[in-house]
């Protein structure tokens, strides 16, 4: 997965449209959050943003890019004054004709409190995961967090051996016994 300037115009151009569609109160700010590009560590990509938070009730978007058959562990923490109230995650994809869709995905195993947010998300379309976090800052601070993908890695099978590696192996441990036999007899 490599970062591209494309993929994030169509990121930004989504975002500018929920933004739209998804505007609560005349007061409320919001904010749109990418996450760096990502950093691999060992099987899992991991990205990470920070956001300063003006006072007022806000909304938060943070998309990150997704991998077909993987899960994304999602983390953010609020800073001194900064309160969450909600969580919803939403997976972007396209039809056929081209047009995005922004499916929301059910959140069965999160967790959301006034300092944190924790979620896992399964991911079936490599496309864009965002996430929409609401709350309300008493005062100006931030908000950080980090995505992980890749979390569920599946390791590669192990190889079954040929039959010839096996007649190989079988002839091996005949010639070995005979040898012994013959020592014994001897």
């Amino acid at each position: 997965m490599k970062f591209s300037a494309t993929r994030l115009a169509v990121q930004l151009a989504a975002s500018l449209a929920l933004s739209a569609g998804f505007a609560t109160a005349a007061h409320a700010d919001d904010y749109t959050v990418f996450t760096s590009p990502p950093t691999l560590t060992g099987t899992q990509l991991a990205y990470t943003f920070s956001q300063v938070i003006a006072a007022g009730d806000f909304t938060m978007t943070v998309w990150a890019e997704g991998a077909t058959e993987y899960d994304q562990m999602f983390t953010a923490l609020s800073g001194s004054g900064v309160s969450f109230s909600g969580l919803s995650v939403y997976i972007q994809s396209s039809d056929e004709a081209g047009n995005l869709l922004n499916t929301p995905v059910p959140l069965s195993s999160a967790s959301v409190s006034a300092s944190s947010i924790s979620t896992t998300v399964h991911d079936q379309s490599a496309s864009f995961v965002f996430y929409e976090i609401t709350g309300t800052a008493s005062a100006a601070g931030t908000i950080t967090g980090t995505v992980l993908d890749d979390t569920n890695f599946t390791p590669v099978a192990t190889p079954v051996p040929e039959p010839g590696t096996w007649a190989l192996m079988l002839g091996g441990l005949g010639v070995v016994g005979a040898s012994l036999s013959k020592r014994r007899r001897a």
